[in-house]
């Protein structure tokens, strides 16, 4: 009897072990792939988190696959903390493959959970060299905020004929960048910059920032910046009679302009900007309705973050490969993929080339000048 219990009882443990290794086998399979997406859902700029969401969404629906799971997270408009914890879900608890995440700002911060858990984690708007320092998770394939700050000050040296101009930037990864880019450009051209200063993205009072500019008679201000110390700048250098021209980055929104008015007119900005039908006409389809060209380059982006995935999916499926953080890691330096935003391949500084456009507001619209 004694033997029997003894039996019996190994049996029960045999058995519920096996069922664990099978749920956990089920919960991750090889043939799961799980995708985590770090995107600002709300805040100022909700607007470029909800049209990526649209756009992995829509690839999500023509792959048709059950086992492609994408996990959303917001990160309330690229708050720090916000996106810390966000990852640590996404790695720990919901055990993602993959992370996307939107900016270069917050992707600094996750670096080190990336690289701890060997986590992929691909920036899907910006694409810079401090991409490069951050660790060999951590990949770029958006649009080159160090050609975005270049283009901007060829534009404004070669076709607008200035020589003069004063900058003022925020204390932020981006800003600071993209300025810095705008900088060395427009100096290795032959101009000069009047004034440089940074200010903290919360500052609303740049009068005497201002003042300063409009006395050293600078013909432009280049401010690449977050509110409220864009629009502030902008409605205060009005205000000053500054009648120079104002040059910015794409964190200019529609709801920024329209806030703005009249003080809007003339400016110029670097901006995602995608002009294709065949991919519009997929959008009115599922989502019955039209968007701006600049909305479209954002849900493009997560469509074709998205797409890339699975198209190295397919390709480790063909090749007779599992599917994990480990092999999709392996296969994106190189990998060469066509999407609507154009073609994706990544560098062995693990970043792409893609360029921004450069937009003027005319009539309150920002369009192409």
């Amino acid at each position: 009897m004694f033997k029997t219990t003894k039996i019996i009882l190994a049996l029960a443990v045999l058995l519920a072990l096996v069922l664990v290794l099978k749920n956990r086998d089920a919960e991750k399979s090889p043939d799961t792939l799980k995708i985590g997406a770090m995107l600002p859902l709300t805040g100022d700029l909700a607007y470029v988190g909800q049209e990526m969401q649209r756009g992995m969404e829509l690839a999500l629906e023509e792959a048709d696959n059950p086992n492609i799971k994408i996990i959303y997270e917001d990160d309330l408009t690229f708050d720090i903390k916000s996106s810390v914890n966000a990852a640590n879900k996404l790695v720990n608890v919901d055990k993602v493959d993959v992370i996307f995440n939107s900016v270069v700002d917050t992707i600094k911060a996750l670096a080190p959970i990336l690289n701890q858990h060997k986590i992929p984690g691909i920036v899907i708007w910006d694409s810079n060299k401090t991409i490069n320092g951050l660790g060999g998770y951590v990949y770029g394939m958006g649009l080159s905020t160090e050609h975005a700050g270049g283009d901007m000050a060829e534009l404004a040296y070669k076709n607008l004929g200035l020589r003069h101009i004063s900058v003022i930037s925020n204390f932020n990864e981006w800003s600071e960048i993209i300025s810095q880019a705008f900088i060395e450009k427009f100096k290795s051209l032959g101009g000069i910059i009047d004034y440089h200063e940074k200010v903290e993205i919360s500052t609303n009072d740049l009068r005497i920032n201002i003042v300063k500019i409009v006395n050293k008679q600078s013909q432009g201000i280049y401010f690449p910046a977050y509110n409220p110390s864009l629009q502030s700048l902008i409605k205060q250098s009005r205000e000053l009679g500054f009648k120079g021209y104002l040059f910015t980055g794409d964190t200019l929104s529609d709801a920024d302009i329209s806030t703005l008015g009249q003080n809007a007119e003339g400016i110029y900005s670097t901006q995602a900007y995608l002009e294709n039908r065949e991919f519009l006409e997929k959008y009115k389809q599922k989502y019955g309705q039209e968007t701006p060209a600049i909305n479209l380059a954002f849900a493009g982006m997560g469509y074709d973050a998205i797409n890339f995935i699975l198209a190295i999916e397919k390709d480790l499926e063909t090749k007779n490969l599992p599917v994990t953080s480990h092999s999709i890691k392996d296969r994106i330096i190189g990998f060469e993929f066509q999407g609507v935003t154009g073609k994706t391949v990544f560098s062995p500084e693990r970043i792409t080339d893609k360029r921004e456009t450069i937009l003027k507001v005319q009539n309150r619209l920002l369009i192409k000048p």
